[in-house]
């Protein structure tokens, strides 16, 4: 009973141990899971992006907070989408706003492709705005991520960014030859993305138009338009840009002053409206209302300078809401972080006093292996001892009964010498009972065997150490070493074991040379008598 209990009190740690990695185990797959069902909201946000940004903001508010914990390691992805919803949307502060988170957590998550496209995004928007060079630091990241990802393609993107800057500015010669000089790269691509070819064709038949090439700008629109058809181009970009096209051409026949063709090109822009962005729209009223005030239609420039009025306060109106939303997102954010950083630190904590606890552990096994080795080294050497001893015993309980039963011999004998009538019989009987006497004893006593039988059994600690120690001693060379040691002389030790003392000197000689002494250190005697204390058997000897 007490056993089992010491065993059951040694596990409960292990135990302890095991449910707590069990129930982590159990809570990181239940949260992996719930970041799955997550993931699908994200999936499926990125398919209605441009064409229901809406319905794919939806999707995204369905993701709960925190998002650094809800979509660990696809926040880039998140903001990225975040700021085509917003695109679409024309609300250009947060897209702005969600680009940058977008480029900051594509750095932290590795998510290159993410990063480089929102970091296009942002130079677009920059380089629009302010038309410096401040932008370009947000091209070299887009052009860095992209390499970094291996993405051949959105590298294509990139190197269409003179092109595209030269436009802004209004060169549109220079961007109408580098994009011409540059055209057949994207052409050999369009069946495997022909966004790139649709680009390069948007930005043809706009310079085109610019630099006065009427019948170019056809030709680039014409197959600009076989486009749409094509499975890789996203119908939400073509449709902006086939607006824009649109207004090009009402921008070409306006200053060719040819009101119908003017009011024409409106009416196939009016078509694309739902696609316009807050620009686009504000140019269309002007258009508009320009045309009509050149026709003297009062009424209807009125009309449209109205609505122009109205989307710019619309815009105003929503800048400060997205300002509002902004800050609050920012604040939002900064919580999560916050959050995070106190998981982070709980984690650190939970993993400190696992690792402690298991430290506690091992220490506890070690210390028990220890002592159970010594425990059982202990007992080895108690069942090697009690192993010998039984053996001595039994050899010196065979001698025993030989010489009780040669005893009883020679008391019989002494009985037949006793019965003999003459004096000088009894005489010459006990002379040959002596011989005998003196030859058995020399049979029992050869090789010093019976000495060393009887007194091993009562010193057996020091025989077994001296034969470990010097095991080429025979048995007749570690008993004179035991006589020795207890004090006898030479002459003594021949007396016990009936040999001359040069016998034993003889002995004495051979035992130091295996030992390896040297007459000049230390005598036999001063050895064994070192060796007895060195091992605390002198006392027991």
């Amino acid at each position: 009973m007490f056993y089992n209990f010491q065993i059951s009190l040694l596990n409960t740690p292990t135990t302890l141990v095991y449910l707590l990695l069990f129930f982590w185990g159990v809570n990181v797959y239940a949260q992996d899971e719930k970041k799955d069902a997550y993931s699908k909201y994200l999936d499926s946000a990125k398919i209605y992006s441009s064409s229901k940004p809406k319905l794919a903001a939806q999707f995204l508010d369905s993701i709960p907070n925190p998002l650094t914990k809800t979509l660990k390691g696809q926040l880039a992805s998140y903001y990225l989408e975040k700021g085509l919803i917003a695109l679409s949307l024309d609300d250009i502060p947060n897209t702005h706003k969600y680009y940058i988170l977008a480029v900051k957590y594509a750095e932290i998550e590795k998510d290159y492709d993410s990063g480089g496209t929102a970091a296009l995004g942002l130079f677009s928007q920059v380089y629009a705005v302010q038309k410096d060079t401040s932008a370009n630091s947000y091209l070299r990241t887009a052009r860095d991520f992209f390499k970094r990802s291996g993405n051949t393609l959105q590298l294509l993107e990139v190197d269409q960014m003179p092109a595209y800057i030269k436009l802004i500015d209004s060169e549109y010669q220079e961007s109408y030859d580098l994009t011409l000089a540059n055209i057949e790269a994207s052409k050999a691509v369009v069946d495997e993305d022909g966004y790139y070819y649709l680009f390069d064709l948007f930005m043809l038949a706009t310079n085109a138009l610019h630099i006065d090439k009427i019948d170019a700008a056809k030709t680039y629109y014409s197959e600009f338009v076989k486009l749409k058809q094509n499975p890789t181009v996203d119908i939400g970009l073509y449709n902006y840009y086939d607006c824009s096209i649109q207004m090009c051409f009402v921008h070409y026949y306006f200053d060719k002053k040819q009101n119908d063709k003017t009011l024409y090109y409106l009416s196939k822009a009016s078509e694309l409206r739902s696609e316009m962005n807050n620009n686009l729209k504000k140019d269309f009223y002007r258009q508009y209302s320009d045309t009509y005030k050149r026709m003297n239609n009062l009424t209807l420039s009125e009309t449209y300078l109205d609505s122009l009025n109205l989307l710019n306060n619309k815009i105003i109106d929503e800048a400060i809401k997205s300002n509002y939303s902004t800050n609050e997102e920012l604040v939002n954010i900064g919580d999560e972080l916050q959050q995070e950083n106190e998981e982070n630190l709980f984690n650190k904590k939970l993993l400190f006093i696992l690792g402690g606890v298991l430290a506690s552990l091992l220490i506890v096994f070690l210390l028990s292996y220890k002592k159970l080795k010594k425990r059982l080294h202990s007992k080895k050497t108690q069942i090697d001892d009690l192993s010998y001893l039984k053996t001595n015993h039994e050899k010196l309980k065979i001698k025993t009964q030989g010489l009780e039963a040669y005893i009883s011999e020679l008391k019989e004998q002494i009985k037949m010498i006793a019965t003999v009538d003459t004096t000088e019989g009894q005489r010459g009987q006990i002379k040959d009972l002596y011989r005998n006497i003196q030859l058995k004893s020399t049979n029992i006593l050869d090789e010093g065997k019976t000495h060393y039988e009887l007194i091993n059994e009562l010193n057996a600690d020091f025989f077994k150490e001296l034969k470990n120690t010097y095991p080429d001693l025979s048995d007749s060379e570690i008993i004179i070493c035991y006589y020795l040691c207890i004090g006898f002389k030479n002459k003594e030790i021949g007396t016990f074991l009936n040999r001359s003392t040069r016998s034993i000197e003889s002995k004495r000689y051979r035992i130091s040379k295996k030992i390896g002494l040297s007459k000049d250190t230390e005598t036999l005697l001063e050895h064994l008598n070192e060796l007895f204390k060195t091992h605390n058997l002198l006392s027991e000897s």
